[in-house]
């Protein structure tokens, strides 16, 4: 069997752009993991991340005719995403509501796949990110899981490469201390 062709983000944009519905559905299949994932590590709720995800696409899919240049679709859709989440936690915020249903809620999702001890570093990593302030647990979470080079980053948080490397380096620091005893 051949090759099979794996469209890029910018043809994709330009197929749906023209009424192909189906190119669409190709974004979000390709986004929707991700989205997710990162949705759960900025919120710590599933329910949560489930409807910010789904939020994220019709925001996407409402705006995408306005996407000057098709080619930057992935800095364009992590900042939508980022901007949810920023407007989520001003909203947790303004309600002052703070759970412990949280941790147990991500915790029992990952339960259902991974081993215990996996489960404790992955609830350890969760809390160490939870410390971190907005800004910099988003510069993490789009680098280190989701594959951000600094460059989109910059683009998505709408700072400067530097400032995007100085919040990467003071978080990583801080989560080197908070997970000291891990790090040999």
């Amino acid at each position: 069997m051949g090759d099979e062709y794996d469209p890029t983000d910018g043809e994709l944009v330009r197929r749906f752009v023209e009424g192909d519905m189906a190119a669409f559905a190709n974004l979000v299949t390709r986004y929707q993991n991700g989205v997710f994932l990162f949705f759960c590590r900025m919120t710590g709720r599933r329910a949560d991340a489930e409807d910010l995800a789904q939020e994220t696409f019709v925001r996407v899919y409402e705006s995408l005719h306005s996407l000057d240049d098709p080619t930057r679709f992935r800095s364009w859709f992590w900042a939508i995403a980022s901007n949810l989440c920023r407007d989520y936690h001003k909203y947790r915020q303004h309600r002052h509501h703070l759970s412990i249903e949280r941790d147990i809620d991500l915790d029992l999702q990952l339960a259902d796949m991974e081993s215990a001890q996996t489960v404790e570093l992955a609830s350890r990593i969760r809390t160490a990110l939870a410390t971190l302030d907005d800004e910099r647990r988003l510069v993490v979470v789009l680098r280190e899981y989701h594959g951000l080079s600094y460059e989109e980053i910059a683009a998505t948080v709408g700072c400067s490469v530097g400032a995007v490397r100085w919040r990467l380096h003071a978080a990583r620091q801080q989560l080197r201390a908070s997970l000291s005893d891990l790090i040999e």
